[in-house]
């Protein structure tokens, strides 16, 4: 097999692999025992394709030949597919593959290159930097030339299965858009990772579509011979998804970009995500309001909440009856349930003690990073809203399936370097004071923007569950 046919044979498998997960989730029951034998086997044959497709990369990266920036800028891409999920080139890559050191790394050396050479002027090139900077990864200088909409067409190619143009096996430039887009497939990965948005599993759709959603059950009916059927009637519900923009801030210093190349690669990235993850997990776990044009509703606005019963281990259990009781009794419940908070009540559920013996209740299930609380998957992030512990059911939540992120720098601009800024269109007398001259600090300001929408399948009160002002500390509430 040569790599197109090993990489063929992975989609295919990966795509399987996905339906069977499908299974559990849309059927509500387990697999069958042929369906697990077929899944552990696909799952050895990609193990093993996997292991052989990471040795012929390696060698077709080594035999990358140099491909002239005029030639790769006159081949005109054909018109862009429209995207209908994430790329998978996006979501099955390995950073082992380039030899990086982390996720995202030669990404980094590609943007911070570019950061540079914009910053020098003069004429400077980023592939004369990585040229310069890494004499034995000489395909990185080669991806420097690669255009954005050279990018942007590759990718919406590999999302809609299209191949043309430069995309094709055997055509000019084919392997270093292939790998631009696994190195950037990287960071995007890492950056899924980090956000509780992306790692609880969403639905994801195509954008700018009109869709109906189911949201109350059907009815069903014992009816004697010849009797007529009673009808059903269901309640739907119509959601247009957008493209709103998720947009991070960061700064670093231009001595560090240009100076410190392995020190500033790891930054770089932190940057970059921290600013996309607060954005976006912010704002989608949030009460706030839709605003026209900008972001829909945050996922918790309209949905009060109640209260918790109190700091003590049988008052955290009777929480979550309370929180699973809504699935229940809305005949909504499934196997994808699953509980979102912060670190903090992570952290304090994962001390609560069991009376009668002293040690944790859930043993080493949960962390201050989630687990599995009572049975579900528990995720947690630094930007949930405190004092809140949530259930969802991912699988009633439409997501944009996006497909990367834009980063733009300024060294000229003044930035309102605040988490709250206050200059909203309002002039400089509504601003802040922590306002800060990129240009007199000799600073580089780094802004990802990320496109990206949410919206409920069905009704919010039978997909979303919410305790409020929870504290598991061990101490009664105050009505005990």
């Amino acid at each position: 097999m040569n790599l197109a046919q090993i990489r063929a044979r992975r989609a295919a498998i990966a795509q399987r692999r996905a339906a069977l997960a499908n299974i559990v989730r849309d059927e509500s029951r387990t697999l069958t025992q042929a369906e697990v034998a077929e899944a552990t086997a696909l799952a050895d044959e990609d193990a093993s394709l996997e292991g052989t497709e990471g040795v012929l990369a390696g060698q077709e990266m080594q035999n990358l030949r140099p491909v002239r920036a005029t030639a790769l800028s006159s081949r005109r891409p054909a018109a862009p597919a429209p995207v209908h999920a994430a790329p998978a080139v996006l979501t099955h890559t390995r950073a082992q593959l380039s030899g990086d050191a982390f996720l995202g790394q030669s990404w980094a050396r590609l943007g911070l290159a570019r950061i540079r050479a914009s910053l020098a002027g003069n004429g400077e090139r980023a592939e004369r930097i990585l040229a310069e900077q890494y004499p034995n990864l000489p395909h990185l200088a080669r991806l420097a030339t690669i255009t954005d909409t050279q990018r942007l067409a590759f990718r919406q190619r590999m999302a809609s299965g299209v191949e043309g143009g430069a995309t094709t096996s055997g055509e000019q430039g084919a392997e270093l858009l292939q790998l631009d887009s696994q190195y950037t497939g990287d960071f995007i990965e890492f950056l899924y990772s980090q956000t509780v948005f992306d790692r609880i599993g969403f639905r994801q759709m195509p954008v700018d579509v009109t869709v109906k959603g189911q949201d109350g059950a059907f009815t069903g009916y014992f009816v004697g011979e010849k009797k007529p059927v009673p009808v059903s009637i269901g309640s739907y519900s119509t959601v247009t998804l957008r493209r709103f923009k998720a947009a991070g801030l960061t700064y670093l210093s231009r001595d560090l970009i240009e100076r410190s190349a392995p020190a500033a690669e790891p930054l770089f990235i932190d940057g970059i995500t921290q600013a996309i993850t607060q954005a976006v997990d912010t704002k989608a776990f949030s009460a706030d309001a839709a605003s026209a044009g900008v972001n829909s509703a945050g996922l918790l606005n309209g949905l009060a909440g109640v209260a918790s019963v109190g700091g003590r281990p049988q008052d955290l259990f009777a929480d979550l009856a309370y929180l699973t009781g809504i699935f229940v009794t809305a005949k909504n419940a499934g196997p994808d349930l699953t509980y979102v908070s912060s670190k903090t009540i992570a952290n304090q559920i994962a001390h609560l003690l069991n009376p009668e013996t002293s040690l944790p209740i859930f043993g080493d299930k949960v962390t201050e990073n989630g687990g599995l609380l009572n049975g579900k998957k528990y995720l947690t992030g630094d930007n949930i809203p405190a004092s809140n512990l949530l259930l969802f059911k991912p699988s009633d939540v439409w997501v944009v399936g996006d497909s990367g992120v834009r980063v733009e720098l300024s060294r000229d601009a003044t930035i309102e370097a605040d988490t709250a800024p206050t200059g909203e269109g309002a002039g400089p007398t509504a601003q802040s004071a922590n306002m800060v001259s990129m240009f007199q600090t000799d600073m580089v300001a780094i802004r990802a923007i990320r496109d990206i929408d949410w919206q409920y399948r069905r009704a919010q009160a039978i997909v979303t569950a919410r305790k409020t002002a929870v504290k598991y500390d061990g101490t009664a509430s105050t009505t005990d």
